[in-house]
């Protein structure tokens, strides 16, 4: 998909790692600047972010404040509460 490190998990939902805002993350993630451009040119304002991890995106208009946060920490598997709050 044009190149970026991302998951077709439906044709409306996907999945990747968290993007990268650093030179040395840019060599194995996504950009933020990249992948947020990209969203917006191929979805236009229709898009919701879920970001599932415990980073917040250091640029504040990335998405658009189109993100829901769920605290969940990296490399872990998320407690009851947490799982149920990214489903809702």
């Amino acid at each position: 998909m044009n190149g970026f490190d991302l998951t077709e998990i439906t044709p409306r939902i996907f999945a990747m790692s968290f993007p990268s805002t650093n030179t040395i993350e840019k060599l194995f993630r996504n950009s933020l600047k990249a992948i947020s451009t990209h969203i917006r040119k191929e979805h236009n304002e229709n898009y919701h972010i879920f970001n599932l991890s415990e980073r917040e995106y250091g640029e504040e208009n990335a998405f658009e404040g189109k993100v829901t946060y769920v605290n969940w920490k990296d490399h872990h598997n998320p407690t009851i509460l947490v799982l149920a709050e990214a489903c809702a």
